[in-house]
């Protein structure tokens, strides 16, 4: 990880990052605080990696509803066509059309949506659909003390950039 990244002072990028996951309705609208930030490269794709604490009003209590993030972002070698958009929570896919992933488990889990099927059968392959469940099983899973319960996963690929919110 040192290798790789370095800390990033620049946290106006990790708030603007933040404010269109919540305009495009992946996040609620609250405040934040960007607790860490890191870039670097990896293969020609930069990547930013970031934690956040967001914290959404609730009417009528005097506190907040308070949620701990965790967003890696990643420019890709190459653009893809559309938009697509994976989530646990399936009320916040993205309108588009329904994508089926070719393994059993994912769909249980995941709901996907995109705006064109052929980057998505592209980039959804079993691999992805295998790498994301291991996400949030090692994040989730019941076996482990220290597991968090309601964790949600959740990818938006649009615009050349790949963004993963946990």
């Amino acid at each position: 990880f040192a290798s790789m990244f370095r800390r990033d002072d620049n946290d106006a990028f990790a708030e603007v990052i933040i404010q269109d996951l919540a305009t495009d309705g992946v996040l609620d609208a609250g405040t934040h605080k960007i607790n860490s930030h890191h870039a670097g490269s990896y293969r020609g794709c930069r990547i930013r990696l970031f934690g956040a604490r967001v914290c959404k009003p609730v009417l009528g209590r005097q506190t907040a509803n308070r949620s701990d993030l965790l967003v890696a972002r990643i420019s890709l070698p190459k653009g893809v066509a559309g938009a697509i958009s994976i989530d646990t929570d399936k009320r916040r896919i993205l309108e588009g059309q329904s994508f089926q992933v070719d393994h059993d488990q994912f769909h249980h889990i995941f709901g996907v949506s995109c705006t064109d099927r052929m980057a998505a059968k592209s980039l959804l392959t079993s691999q992805m659909a295998e790498s994301l469940l291991l996400v949030q099983q090692r994040i989730t899973n019941p076996l482990d003390k220290a597991s968090l319960n309601n964790v949600r996963v959740a990818m938006r690929v649009a615009d050349g950039t790949l963004v993963l919110l946990v």
